[in-house]
């Protein structure tokens, strides 16, 4: 499977029209996606197996370790015993009788147990899948609720967050006459004193409507034109951030199995 391109930009919602040029279609915070990048590293780098899968691979081998060696040690005893018996009655007849008695039931022994060693073992790979699974998604979550909160406290002490969001969302509406930028209630006044750089952005004479929206979070921005909307809201990075990360943990299991 090929893994997805790391050049990944942001989604756009509600577009108006599939023609819309390349430009008008992604939004870029890169700063959102590095910082779940470097926090999904970190964590990687101290659980790279959780421990209780440690566990559970342990305790597997430990179980198929002293499965192995009941079974020689039963087929050891029966052998041992037939061969008793057969000395004992002092006829030849009896022990070859006796070990081929002894032979059979070892091998039907050795049988059993390995069909129990086999059932073991799938139960134990199914469990552990799960597992993985269980701490993949919990170290996801993580790893994206470090980067929102990261994002989210910069950008309400730091205006320039949000603008260089906004940046990126003009930029990819370049050509447009009247662009309608929705900004999160406590960030709309820098926007604003902002204007006259954000409208340097964009061709003479287009009409830039900056307005307040409970609907965006501190750091993001909702870029309405005629094309589309362009959805630079941190929620939506997260979500995009999140789908690439699951995507390059499948690929990754599926390299491993």
């Amino acid at each position: 499977m090929s893994r997805p391109s790391p050049a990944w930009n942001g989604p756009v919602a509600n577009s108006a029209s599939s023609t819309e040029p390349p430009a008008a279609r992604r939004a870029v915070f890169n700063d959102v996606r590095e910082i779940a990048r470097a926090e999904q590293q970190r964590m990687l780098g101290l659980h790279a197996e959780p421990p209780a899968i440690q566990l559970l691979r342990m305790q597997a081998a430990a179980d198929a370790q002293r499965t192995i060696e009941e079974a020689l040690q039963h087929a050891q005893r029966i052998q041992a015993e037939a061969q008793h018996r057969g000395f004992a009655e002092g006829h030849a007849e009896g022990r070859a009788a006796g070990l081929a008695e002894a032979r059979e039931e070892a091998r039907l022994q050795r049988e059993e147990f390995r069909e129990s060693a086999q059932t073991l073992l799938t139960l134990i790979a199914a469990e552990r899948e799960r597992m993985w699974r269980q701490a993949e998604d919990q170290m996801l979550q993580l790893v994206l609720a470090v980067a929102a909160k990261i994002v989210k406290d910069e950008a309400l002490v730091n205006p320039q967050v949000a603008l260089s969001v906004l940046r990126n969302a003009l930029r990819r509406l370049a050509g447009q006459q009247r662009i309608t930028l929705r900004v999160h209630p406590n960030q709309v006044e820098a926007v604003r004193a902002a204007r006259e750089e954000l409208e340097s952005l964009l061709d003479g004479g287009a009409r830039l409507e900056i307005l307040e929206d409970r609907r965006v979070g501190a750091g993001g921005c909702l870029a309405e034109a005629d094309i589309g909307t362009v959805d630079a809201r941190l929620e939506t990075q997260l979500n995009e951030i999140e789908a690439l990360f699951r995507t390059e943990c499948a690929a990754a299991r599926e390299e491993a199995a």
